[in-house]
């Protein structure tokens, strides 16, 4: 039996999903790349070697350092 929630709540997951396995990065997360991309001069493949545990796809990453190096901000 449906509920009212479950298509709201299948939606909103949608929309936090980028793919079927990969994950929106977190605000926490955003503001530790940043600093170790501007104080350590981390890459994407550096990033994601380093954090093998996250669900981050290299695309993502390359697209969030792109944005601090253009505008300084995540």
């Amino acid at each position: 039996m449906l509920t009212y929630a479950q298509p709201i709540l299948t939606s909103a997951l949608r929309n936090f999903c980028i793919s079927k396995n990969k994950m929106v990065i977190s605000r926490e997360d955003r503001m530790l790349i940043k600093v170790l991309h501007q104080e350590k001069g981390y890459s994407s493949k550096k990033l994601l070697a380093e954090f093998p545990n996250k669900a981050w796809s290299q695309t993502s990453l390359k697209r969030l350092l792109r944005k601090v190096e253009d505008r300084g901000v995540v």
